[in-house]
């Protein structure tokens, strides 16, 4: 998807359709999906991409004539059953354009458009082949019936894990895209030229019919930090083993499944009047990235049971979380299981814990995935000092009394991604940390003795 603030409309011509080409010297296809990829320039061309080095072949489909305006094409999605890419031919005028076009028979046919929108910057089709998702320049997600050639709007309204309203996001950032993994779970990147955040809506809160709102799991919240060339991201495709290909309109990057580093493939050897402004593939992973474990953490309640919550990156449609308890940190038992399913979060209650210290991980198996854990979370009961923590909600200021860990007891406070955004040295007795400039959301206060012994408490930021 382009940014859709940034363009320019030149000239008028009149509308037509495409002209056919032959499909002499055309590579299959899907014929390489592990290592061809498709964009769709502003141009209007469909081009295989090929992943090693972001090289481009010559165009799939004829070039656009007649048009009432130029092309300024966006929004590609790839269907594997009818083998059909489904794409906005032109935007800026009513009503936009929009088309398949198969390279089999090298078809292309025009077909109903979003209704009531001249803009339309990110789309993509379900691995069955039934239906696109699209996101339209006024941060609308609506659904595309392909048998039935129609359309809903679905809702502009989006909430993420932490119950926090993030249409904002999406309404201030300009460029994106989205695919589809093979669990039917919507993958979105959003950006602008300093700004990107990746978003997922399971398969079993993807809606199909009006709504007021639409769950979204923040993945890679929104950051400040300046984005590869400076420029915005606006094409996402997978490759069969998950692994996510981002773009801009020169260049194709890998995001690492880290999720914090983003590797430079190459620039685009496009013609200069050329700029690629969306992304697609063949491929359909069953698990993407592979995305792993977010966040886990053990905390000791007043009633003296412990309380394990965890996150993992994605929903998945089979598998068992295993919870496993030790007493020594090296011989493990399994203390309980929960089924994997469309939730991306979970918790167990430990009722029985050890009388001294307590080690817990939990171990993820399922079909599609290599068995991993989490890391390691000790909770002492034999020493478990004393803490308070209040007010929770907070507006402003946390107070933390610290009674019987001495004065070397260390706190961080971890935001729903996991990552560390402050933190102080405890003395004994009553301390202050001020929140007063974080984010409205759910925090982990986390809180480690010279021991290791670890005590966790949910924070509410009003």
């Amino acid at each position: 998807m382009k940014n859709t603030f940034t363009r320019t409309i030149k000239g008028m011509l009149c509308l037509s359709i495409f002209c056919a080409l032959a499909g002499q010297g055309k590579t299959q296809v899907c014929s390489d999906p592990a290592h061809v990829i498709y964009g769709l320039t502003d141009q209007g061309y469909i081009r295989p991409v090929h992943v090693s080095n972001a090289t481009v072949d010559s165009a799939l489909n004829p070039p656009p004539t007649g048009l009432s305006n130029p092309p300024f094409s966006n929004a590609i999605g790839y269907n594997p059953v009818n083998s059909n890419f489904y794409y906005y031919m032109v935007e800026d005028q009513t009503p936009i354009q929009f088309a398949s076009f198969n390279s089999t028979t090298n078809v292309t046919t025009t077909l109903t458009p979003l209704p009531g929108y001249t803009d339309v910057v990110s789309a993509c089709i379900n691995a069955g082949g039934t239906f696109l998702y699209c996101l339209n320049g006024g941060n609308n997600l609506c659904y595309y019936s392909i048998a039935t050639d129609s359309w809903t709007t679905l809702t502009s309204d989006f909430v993420n894990q932490n119950g926090q309203d993030v249409t904002a996001n999406f309404q201030s950032m300009a460029s994106g895209d989205m695919a589809m993994d093979g669990s039917g779970n919507l993958w979105m990147v959003i950006a602008s030229s300093t700004t990107y955040a990746l978003y997922l809506i399971s398969a079993a809160n993807l809606p199909s019919t009006n709504v007021a709102s639409v769950p979204v799991f923040e993945i890679i919240p929104p950051t400040s930090s300046p984005l590869p060339g400076g420029t915005n991201f606006n094409g996402i495709a997978f490759d069969p083993t998950g692994q996510i290909y981002l773009s801009t309109q020169t260049d194709l990057y890998l995001l690492e499944s880290d999720l914090s580093t983003i590797d430079h493939i190459g620039t685009f050897d496009l013609a200069s009047s050329e700029q690629m402004y969306d992304l697609t593939s063949c491929n359909f992973p069953q698990v993407v990235l592979p995305v792993s474990w977010l966040n886990f953490t053990a905390t000791l309640q007043s009633d003296g049971n412990v309380l394990l919550d965890w996150q993992y990156g994605q929903p998945l449609n089979e598998g068992t979380y295993s919870i496993q308890r030790s007493g020594d940190g090296q011989h493990w038992v399994a203390i309980g299981t929960e089924e994997a399913g469309p939730s991306v979060s979970y918790s167990f209650e430990d009722t029985h814990p050890l009388t001294g210290k307590d080690y817990y991980r939990i171990l993820l198996q399922t079909p599609n995935i290599p068995a991993t854990y989490t890391g390691i979370r000790l909770i002492d009961l034999a020493n478990p000092g004393s803490f308070a923590i209040w007010p929770n909600p907070v507006k402003s200021s946390l107070f933390i009394q610290n009674t019987g860990w001495g004065p070397h007891a260390n706190l961080q406070l971890y935001d729903a991604s996991g990552r560390a955004v402050t933190g102080t040295m405890l003395s004994p007795g009553t301390n202050i940390l001020s929140m007063s400039n974080l984010a409205s959301g759910v925090y982990i206060a986390e809180i480690r003795g010279l021991n290791g012994t670890v005590y966790t408490q949910k924070v509410m930021k009003e």
